[in-house]
């Protein structure tokens, strides 16, 4: 190993930033970060985006600080672990340490003519796009469908509903709607939607998705000027693709990397994950879920345990406990579903101005967290710990099978 080690994040969303920073923090190794686009973009706004509303998307070398770091916009297309190094569209790259951070895309590969006929919600700048569409539509009272009830869809649907009153919404789950919450927390998410004259549709299947509508397993279709799919999210590929070169890689089948509780991917512990990409269980065996409330503390917590192992000290388990969901229902409302610190919903909920102002100010420190930390170099971002764990950071915590 050299002198000064070289870590390279792969990824620079809400978890690479902040693994970013906590390794710049330490003065103990160069990094470099690879990332598709030169801007952050906030993810968990993108539902305004696609109202018409402008989003923060500032440069990433405005964040940045010069020393010890350095930004490369490229798009991965390989990774040798092997050999340490990693190869991009325009280069190849070797590290010491590699934080896969890559995030989660849209899975449109399970419903038939998705790929053709469908939309989904993904990059700032086509959503932008997509915005100017959906005004139009709306001027001509047009369709729209939503194949997926999840936070995405939903918070898009309420927002869309709230800013674009003529368009006629169709939120379609293949499950029970919002189950995943408390009954008060069900009844107000299914009353927000009457409010905003969102057709909910349940327990169907989208078996097709057509030029102009979406077939139902029933044998129904509902009709579409415009459809939105997004009925789950899948890992970057470059995951399985590691995998499959390299015995010691697992994923799960949505493409997360299994980890160890320290989040390290490999024996070595010169690979590690953070985000959506990471297979992580709670002591209980719950798997955590996607979403940038696990990315930053992740991310946080990759980062100073590569400043541990660099060290040569003993790594730190990742712990968490979850607060509460947040879930935006248009600029006037919002649901905040409290939870146990497992995730599981309390009967407790917050709605109305004090749940849009709780939703608000989640969605700033996702922002500014990561940048504050990486322009001052001061930690600033903490998260709730439950006890910690009985099992070892080192220990795989999987069945052998």
């Amino acid at each position: 190993m050299r002198s000064r080690p070289e870590v390279l994040i792969l990824g620079a969303g809400y978890a690479g930033l902040m693994a970013a920073s906590r390794v710049l923090r330490s003065q103990l190794a160069n990094v470099t970060i690879i990332d598709s686009s030169p801007r952050f973009e906030q993810r968990i706004r993108m539902h305004e985006v696609l109202a018409g509303r402008s989003v923060k998307s500032p440069k990433y070398s405005d964040w940045l600080p010069g020393k010890s770091v350095r930004m490369v916009v490229d798009r991965v297309c390989d990774i040798d672990p092997q050999s340490k190094q990693v190869i991009t569209e325009s280069g190849c790259y070797t590290y010491d340490y590699l934080l896969f951070a890559l995030g989660s895309e849209v899975d449109q590969s399970a419903i038939p003519g998705a790929s053709e006929f469908a939309v989904s919600i993904g990059r700032q700048a086509a959503n932008a796009e997509l915005s100017g569409k959906l005004r139009n539509l709306n001027n001509v009272q047009g369709k729209l469908v939503f194949i997926g009830a999840g936070l995405t869809n939903l918070e898009s649907a309420t927002e869309l509903a709230e800013t674009f009153p003529s368009l006629n919404i169709t939120l379609i789950s293949s499950g029970t709607l919002f189950k995943d919450f408390s009954v008060p927390g069900r009844e107000y998410l299914w009353s927000a939607c009457r409010r905003l004259n969102i057709e909910l549709v349940e327990k169907r299947n989208v078996t097709r998705v057509l030029e102009n509508s979406v077939q139902l397993d029933d044998g129904s279709r509902v009709e579409a000027d415009l459809t939105v799919v997004a009925p789950g999210f899948r890992a970057s590929k470059l995951g399985q693709k590691m995998a499959s070169a390299w015995s010691e890689i697992m994923v799960d089948k949505k493409g997360r990397i299994l980890c160890y509780p320290d989040l390290s991917a490999s024996v070595d512990q010169t690979i590690w994950v953070a985000g959506d990409a990471c297979h992580r269980t709670t002591e209980l065996q719950r798997l955590y879920r996607m979403g940038c409330a696990l990315a930053l503390p992740m991310g946080a917590q990759a980062g100073e345990n590569i400043v541990r192992h660099i060290q040569g000290q003993v790594t730190e388990a990742f712990r968490f406990g979850y607060i509460f969901r947040c879930v935006s229902l248009g600029r006037k409302d919002a649901l905040i579903q409290w939870t146990d610190e497992r995730d599981v919903p309390r009967e407790k909920i917050t709605t109305g101005r004090r749940a849009v102002r709780i939703k608000e100010w989640i969605c700033k420190l996702t922002y500014y967290a990561p940048k504050w930390e990486l322009k001052t170099g001061i930690r600033c971002y903490y998260w709730p710990k439950p006890e910690p764990a009985a099992l070892d950071a080192t220990e795989w915590p999987y069945d052998a099978g």
